[in-house]
């Protein structure tokens, strides 16, 4: 049985594999796959005990608990194989030079994939708007994200991109409420405090649009057509937010038709050459 067991599978480069040294990886590899699904499980119980905003923290935590037990157990592997350390360290400082100048783009998004997941600035369920893109993160990985938009199509996001540009998160506030605008220009002609009283009553009536903070109506300028209003609202539909704006635009239209209020456009005075 010691002979079966100590039983030569791979023997080359200055490396030899015995039965009892794969049987070693394989429970390493084992051992390795249990500890991640445990620190996984634990974590996502703890999650959702916890209040939303923090549940993309923890889902940051299970992310390294499982890239440090991967590590450790890759090296524990070429342990068991008898692979040579010293070759290793003694190519490292070539070897990094080369990937430094080949893979700087890699180790740039894996450098910043390691910061997102320490500071937690972005999580798992924010809220982002890059690029005049909104989306909701769905993964966030080492090296890339995954953010899902509102039309269901997902993008792949390198993470310096993450990092390094401007992104608007929208859900970083401890509350879950952002505030939105809707601005509108009305005939001079118009009352315009009944303008007001309409735009107020249209935001309490939607469902979407919380009461406290209350909404409010606010005289943005004087343009050459009348006034401009600005509708200011709170909602934690923050996702489909443009839908919610476009329920209440015909909101709007229908009452001002009712009330006999115009929204205004800017004038465009057109002149017509004659070319005879």
């Amino acid at each position: 049985m010691h002979d079966l067991l100590n039983y030569p599978l791979f023997d080359s480069i200055g490396i030899s594999i015995t039965v009892m040294d794969f049987l070693k990886v394989t429970v390493t590899i084992f051992a390795g796959w249990v500890l991640v699904q445990i620190a996984t499980k634990i974590l996502e119980k703890r999650a959702q005990e916890k209040s939303k905003s923090n549940s993309g923290r923890y889902f940051a935590f299970a992310q390294l608990i499982k890239y440090l037990i991967y590590t450790l157990c890759i090296i524990v592997i070429l342990d068991l194989m008898g692979v040579n350390m010293t070759m290793f360290k003694a190519g490292s400082a070539a070897l990094l030079v080369g990937l430094g100048f080949g893979l700087q783009h890699t180790f740039n998004d894996f450098v910043s994939g390691i910061i997102i997941l320490f500071e937690g600035t972005l999580q798992v369920g924010h809220i982002v708007e890059i690029q005049t893109v909104v989306g909701r993160v769905k993964h966030i990985g080492l090296r890339t994200s995954r953010i899902e938009t509102r039309d269901g199509v997902t993008i792949i996001v390198p993470n310096s991109k993450l990092v390094s540009d401007n992104v608007v998160n929208w859900s970083h506030q401890q509350i879950d409420l952002t505030r939105f605008v809707i601005r509108l220009p009305v005939g001079v002609e118009s009352d315009a405090l009944r303008v007001k009283e309409i735009l107020l009553e249209v935001a309490q009536r939607h469902k979407d649009v919380v009461k406290s903070p209350a909404p409010k109506v606010r005289l943005y300028d004087f343009n050459e057509s009348g006034y401009v209003f600005d509708l200011l609202f709170w909602t934690s539909n923050m996702f489909f937010v443009e839908t919610v704006k476009s329920d209440l635009r015909f909101m709007i239209i229908e009452e001002f038709e009712k009330n006999k209020i115009r929204i205004a456009f800017p004038k465009r005075d057109v002149q017509m050459k004659n070319m005879e």
